[in-house]
């Protein structure tokens, strides 16, 4: 009972998230689909899980325009690489690194959707809703001066 009160706590009233060594690698399971997690943590897995759905074509057609020019999800990943570049992360060990919006942000949504998969059924529609950067909702990010 207590066990199962904990995963509530960190992973909501759905579906416990499944996953397992099998043959030295990390397998997630997500509703009917195994996905072979290339890294080490469920992090590694939700990074991986994001550029599938959102599909590696559109991300790497995206990686092609300059930064500001791009999607806020890439704009998100490329915060994220430079957050593990000036980390030293090098994917042969398991790091603790502070999280910044970006990452977060990433991770959030990434987690979000595969919540949503692993439930219910992720919609096309909504995926592509998300790619569209006309229908992706990102607040006004500059600083506001509060009145003294």
């Amino acid at each position: 009972m207590a066990k199962e009160a904990q995963r509530v706590a960190q992973q909501g009233l759905g579906r416990p998230i499944i996953s397992a060594e099998i043959g030295g690698r990390k397998v997630v399971a997500v509703r009917n689909k195994l996905y072979h997690v290339k890294g080490k943590t469920f992090h590694d897995f939700l990074g991986d899980y994001l550029r599938d759905v959102l599909d590696p074509a559109w991300g790497n057609a995206e990686l092609k325009k300059p930064l500001s020019d791009r999607h806020p999800i890439l704009q998100w990943y490329d915060s994220i690489c430079n957050l593990q570049h000036r980390s030293g992360l090098t994917g042969d060990s398991i790091v603790q690194v502070e999280a910044n919006g970006a990452s977060s942000a990433w991770l959030r949504l990434a987690y979000d959707l595969y919540a949503l998969d692993h439930n219910a059924e992720l919609q096309k529609k909504l995926v592509g809703r998300l790619k569209n950067p006309d229908m992706f909702p990102v607040p006004d990010m500059k600083p506001t001066l509060l009145p003294q």
